[in-house]
């Protein structure tokens, strides 16, 4: 492995371990070498970069081209010809690192980050804190990861220029540089810049019992003691991966007699079973026998929720925007590797 090489898997194992930057599966690195694209592969953990090899390898070229062409099907295939041979698999978002003219990329889940792109008023505030910080940034509305996101920033990136920082509406953030090293700097930047203040939550004493399957959530047990909260974070997924990971928000059960039977029927509803169900006022209960990466998309959504500002308007995915996660073939790839993980 070459020096830049080297850095790559520094810098993604960094951004890996800290779950305030990326959970589980989620987010992406890449390095663009000539054409050659590494990209981390698809159900890889970022924290796992220096000890298991988690990049694919794939022409930043052809993605660029297939995006360009539109045929259907076209992005999915250069991913499939990477990962030939029993090769790793690029991440279904490597056509969004091709698309970037920078040589480093790194896509992250970043909380704050997060927190701030499902805001109502998510464009005023991030654009307050790129211009404190003077870097070229933009906001791209929410669309399905991949060639679709891919596609309307390609657009942009044409019209306007490229930038070094995107904020992805109800995802996260895209930023780019010379080197891994910069680009961590500049993630770790933007994260300071948009801080969100912790919230202080407190749950009641004496919550029910949970009933077989289930078992108390702590942390979250203060967010359905909040009424705004509570409110808010029942409502609507707010990123893909609490769709594809968690089963979508939290169910709102009156008991927590009653929570078997809600989570069952919005498993039938959505094909997922959610993780989390709140009984407002009194806790929070999750599902045994969670994969390791469901339990940190819980924690995830917990640090999202605790800081988001008080009074603040929530906005998470619109039913259909949930429903055309669940059932994509990539996605599915995701939680099977999730769920195979050891």
């Amino acid at each position: 492995m070459n020096a830049a090489l080297q850095q790559l898997a520094h810098v993604t194992a960094l951004v890996g371990r800290d779950p305030l930057l990326t959970q589980g599966a989620g987010g992406n690195t890449s390095l663009k070498i000539g054409d050659r694209l590494w990209v981390k592969a698809s159900g890889a953990w970022m924290r796992d970069a220096e000890d298991r090899e988690i990049f694919a390898q794939a022409s930043a070229g052809e993605f660029t081209a297939a995006l360009r062409s539109g045929a259907p099907g076209s992005v999915e295939a250069v991913a499939q010809a990477g990962a030939a041979s029993g090769a790793l698999r690029p991440s279904i978002e490597a056509v969004l690192h091709a698309i970037m003219p920078q040589s480093a990329v790194i896509h992250a889940h970043a909380i704050n980050s997060v927190v701030c792109s499902v805001l109502a008023d998510w464009k005023d505030r991030f654009r307050a804190a790129a211009q404190r910080l003077g870097v070229r940034a933009r906001c791209a509305p929410y669309l399905k990861p991949g060639a679709v996101l891919a596609a309307a920033i390609a657009k942009d990136n044409a019209a306007h220029g490229a930038p070094d920082v995107i904020l992805l509406q109800n995802h996260g953030l895209l930023v780019g540089a010379p080197t891994p090293a910069a680009a961590l700097d500049l993630l770790l930047a933007v994260e300071r810049a948009l801080a969100f203040p912790v919230r202080a939550l407190s749950a009641q004493e004496g919550a029910e019992a949970p009933p077989e399957g289930f078992e108390l959530d702590s942390d979250h047990a203060g967010v359905a003691c909040d009424p705004e909260l509570c409110a808010a974070i029942t409502q609507a997924p707010l990123t893909p991966d609490q769709v594809v990971f968690v089963g979508g928000a939290p169910c709102a059960a009156p008991r927590a007699a009653s929570v078997a039977r809600i989570v069952q029927r919005a498993a039938a509803a959505t094909g997922i079973a959610p993780a989390l169900a709140y009984v407002p006022g009194l806790g929070a209960l999750r599902r045994r026998g969670l994969t390791e990466g469901q339990r940190a998309q819980c924690v995830a959504l917990f640090e999202v929720a605790r800081r988001a500002p008080v009074g603040a308007r929530i906005v998470g995915l619109t039913q259909d925007q949930a429903s055309e996660l669940v059932n994509w073939d990539a996605e599915k790839f995701r939680r099977a590797a999730d769920e195979s993980r050891v």
